[in-house]
């Protein structure tokens, strides 16, 4: 199964200052960019089971299901477009940004200048904590990477250094392969890839969703590269 090479932010603005890393936040109200994607939309339910004010900006706004068009705001704009981001996040919370590419072999950094245009947006509202979903192609070394991702994965890299340099309280999200099948729990570690812990070598999309909400009120992750795979399964090679 291809990986699909994505990075999902999340950002929160309860304070003016970057809380210390031992703070947790509260969220009431989030941005969800490219929430009608393969993984952004799972988030985009999961935070409306909790409960959770949702605003879903997309290139392909009208991909928003049915069933939840009357429960979110949705807003038509880029992320490669600084002022559509900068509109989207005025009076929310959180931001998560879900956004991917299928051409692998691009050298143009599309992923960072988007994440750039989201960390200036944010910024400039004063948001402290950013969580972006990159891949654990991040935790690996490059000789172990299929030559088909390298150029994503270097984007990638460059997003995290981006991350590491903004001054914001950061989170790096690397989940395993994605798969449909349900799973009844996550396990989230800290700068370590799941090949070297014996632990399940795929994450079910539901549960990844679950991590997204989560991670934002567990401190102990802020700061870090997470791994993030099933629970109760293990590693298939």
């Amino acid at each position: 199964m291809l990986k699909e090479i994505c990075f999902v932010l999340i950002f929160h603005a309860a304070v003016l200052q970057s809380a210390p890393s031992g703070d947790s936040h509260d969220i009431k109200k989030i941005l969800i960019i490219g929430g009608t994607g393969q993984a952004g939309s799972g988030m985009v339910r999961e935070a409306l089971s909790r409960g959770l004010h949702v605003r879903v900006m997309s290139r392909h706004a009208s991909k928003v299901p049915e069933d939840i068009r009357n429960k979110v705001k949705i807003i038509t704009g880029d992320v490669q477009n600084y002022q559509d981001v900068e509109s989207a996040v005025k009076g929310v919370d959180a931001v998560i940004v879900a956004i991917s590419t299928n051409n692998y072999e691009d050298t143009s950094n599309y992923m960072t200048r988007g994440l750039q245009n989201v960390l200036k947006a944010m910024k400039a509202a004063n948001v402290p904590l950013i969580n972006a979903l990159l891949s654990d192609f991040v935790l690996m070394k490059t000789e172990d990477i299929p030559a088909l991702y390298r150029n994503a994965v270097k984007d990638q890299h460059a997003m995290y250094d981006a991350l590491k340099s903004s001054g914001l309280t950061y989170i790096a999200s690397c989940p395993a392969d994605f798969t449909h099948s349900p799973a009844d729990g996550y396990i989230a570690r800290n700068d370590v890839l799941p090949d070297a812990t014996g632990d399940a070598n795929v994450i079910s999309l539901n549960q990844l969703s679950k991590y997204f909400i989560d991670v934002l009120s567990q401190p102990v992750h802020y700061g870090h590269l997470v791994s993030v795979v099933n629970k109760g399964e293990v590693k298939k090679d």
